[in-house]
């Protein structure tokens, strides 16, 4: 039989492609690691327009009519024409020295069908189903997952809304032979489907959605011998740090004094309340806020001069119910006539040390026409929320549009807005605008945190996000309460500073221990987040098997253990913790909730704090919280 395989040898890999069958194999030449052995490149799927039923075919189907060769600056390109059902596809493969590059063109439909879906490399992200080889998901903070329950407990992400970080990767085996591949795309269509190969492998395929403007998908490739997690995530922050994507929050002060607010200051959202009832109407938000203004500007002084919060942020927000449609956040409406409760409110809160403003969710109205209104309102402080910019700044994109230009039209509108001292947030980060926002805050009721049971299932949320934007967005992941104490480790293991939601009369109910909880999580994160908010996660790891007990080191030299242990403590050469305890080291600050740090050993738990007086003495002073 002749030979079919073309192959392209790149770094310490070797990558062959057989264009009979266009199925294609990825070794490590070093190691042995085999990546891929006779998979598929790909499929495409089309529907016929005129019953709407769809078709999948392998490019292997398709028919080859042209094929080309080329070396360039950027490596080695191979050039695959195809013909599938009378439509052209190109396939473009590139491999130069550190990753393999590949693009996929379907460039218009043909009479009788439309393309759908096309999915690139299905298997070059598969995992082993041994036990020890797992996947990397940065999907909300991130996760990773045993290869055995992937196809189970995750879900699919599209890359344009939901994710900041579009890539997944594969790490293999244990200790210490593992190597690491990430799944880069400049696509903004794509979305990652899990499904189970032949062998039985866990398979991330990643999939183009037919778009009338864009039929292109782009994917990088890269592997990295001796990576974990960390060095997947770390490789894309190098992507968009070279590519100037990347914003720092140094920067972000330099053009907003704003900013300085935010860097180890508490965000405080306080809520009008109606009784857990949605507001019918803005004009009930304002009588609302009216009655209640005192008592709120009553916990923002307490917060000042009792508790000790001494930098944050005060949000006021409401619940307010617009016709049929969801439940949105507070919007100043044209029909809430007299806002002068409300403007009250802010200049108060103001007055006690702290920005104030209004949580600017939704809007029925584009938020440029808006802004003097809003101005008049709480000036200096606008507060909007960009997970909400599909509705708040602006009509829906008309169908010739292309998504890109509406991306484009919408960050320029929030550069403006910037521009005039707004301060924009996203609820949790997972939005195509969130590099251009100052701060990321979870959405209403949002729990990230595993839950026991997928914990038991060998799925694991990792802070990702710290690796990539730790150093450019500051990022509130929850909002912490007494309830919740996993909530404040994690933070923690993030370098977040807090978010509270606040209410009068459960802030100055002792039996609730929230005006405590806040004095003592505050003491611990805002001055963290302080001294580390130019820093990003290099490295993470659990320390048990059961994933509860988790270590990070970052750029600054700052360490954090956490026990997310309910009822077990943990012990090593290190510390002993008690069940949910934590260790939080920085050159210039050291905060436990443990029973012995090194060599010295605590008669009970102890929650103390260590600040350094300045950054050049020795001399610090510590105390009990």
């Amino acid at each position: 039989m002749p030979n079919t395989s073309w192959t392209i040898t790149y770094g310490d890999y070797h990558f062959a492609i057989d264009r009979a069958t266009l199925t294609y194999r990825l070794a490590d030449v070093k190691t042995g690691t085999v990546w891929a052995e006779g998979l598929s490149i790909g499929h495409i799927t089309f529907e016929e327009k005129s019953t709407g039923s769809r078709s999948r075919y392998d490019f292997g189907q398709s028919t080859l009519f042209s094929l080309s060769e080329k070396a360039g600056a950027q490596g080695k390109e191979i050039l695959f024409g195809l013909d599938c059902l009378g439509i052209p596809i190109d396939l473009y493969f590139t491999c130069a020295e550190q990753e393999i590059k590949l693009t996929v063109e379907a460039n218009r439909d043909s009479k009788t069908h439309r393309v759908r879906e096309v999915c690139l490399l299905p298997g070059l992200c598969a995992a082993p189903d041994d036990g020890a080889s797992y996947l990397v998901v940065p999907q909300a903070e991130g996760f990773i997952a045993l290869a055995r329950d992937v196809p189970d407990k995750l879900r699919d992400f599209p890359v344009w809304d939901k994710l900041t970080m579009p890539f997944v990767g594969a790490v293999r085996g244990a200790e210490p032979a593992r190597s690491a591949l990430a799944l880069m795309t400049d696509s903004a269509y794509a979305s990652a489907r899990r499904t189970r190969m032949e062998n039985g492998a866990a398979a991330l395929e990643w999939v183009y959605g037919a778009d009338p403007e864009r039929r292109r998908l782009e994917l990088r490739v890269q592997i990295f011998p001796g990576g974990d997690h960390i060095r997947i995530a770390r490789a894309y922050r190098e992507k968009i740090v070279g590519e100037r994507n990347h914003a720092t929050l140094r920067r972000k002060l330099r053009e907003k004094a704003a900013v300085d607010n935010l860097l180890g200051g508490a965000l405080v959202r306080f809520t009008v309340d109606s009784s857990g009832k949605p507001f019918q109407a803005a004009s009930d938000v304002v009588q609302a806020a009216q009655g209640q203004s005192e008592e709120l500007i009553r916990v923002a002084r307490d917060l000042r001069e009792e508790t000790g919060v001494e930098r944050g942020v005060c949000l006021l927000s409401a619940w307010l119910k617009d016709g049929e449609s969801p439940e949105q956040w507070l919007l100043v409406s044209p029909e809430a006539g007299d806002a002068d409760s409300l403007r009250t409110a802010c200049e108060a809160i103001r007055e006690t040390g702290f920005p104030a403003g209004l949580h600017i969710g939704a809007a029925r109205e584009g938020l440029e026409q808006r802004l003097p209104e809003i101005e008049a309102l709480c000036a200096p402080d606008a507060w909007l929320d960009a997970s909400q910019a599909g509705q708040a700044l602006g009509e829906a994109p008309p169908a010739k549009r292309s998504r890109w230009d509406d991306m484009d039209e919408r960050m320029a509108a929030i550069r403006r807005y910037q521009e005039r001292g707004a301060v924009f947030g996203s609820a949790q980060g997972n939005d195509w605008s969130a590099i251009a926002c100052d701060f990321w805050w979870p959405a209403f009721a949002s729990e990230p945190l595993p839950d026991a049971a997928s914990r038991r299932n060998k799925t694991a949320f990792v802070p990702l996000q710290a690796v990539v934007y730790h150093d450019s967005v500051v990022s509130y992941p929850l909002s912490l309460t007494p309830q919740e104490p996993h909530r404040f480790l994690h933070s923690l293991l993030m370098l977040a500073p807090p978010m509270y939601d606040l209410r009068p009369e459960t802030y100055f109910d002792a039996a609730t221990g929230v005006r405590e909880y806040v004095r003592r999580t505050y003491a611990v994160l805002a001055p963290l987040h302080r001294l580390s908010f130019p820093a990003f996660l290099t490295g993470h790891r659990f320390l048990t098997p059961d994933y509860q007990v988790e270590e990070a080191h970052y750029s600054n030299g700052a360490r954090v253990i956490v026990n997310n242990h309910t009822t077990e403590p943990f012990e090593n050469a290190d510390v002993s913790l008690p069940p949910l305890g934590f260790l939080a080291e920085h050159p210039q600050f050291i905060a436990h909730d443990a029973l012995r740090v090194g060599e010295e050993t605590f008669p009970g738990r102890a929650w103390r704090i260590t600040h350094a007086r300045d950054e050049k003495s020795q001399s610090s002073e510590s105390y009990a919280v």
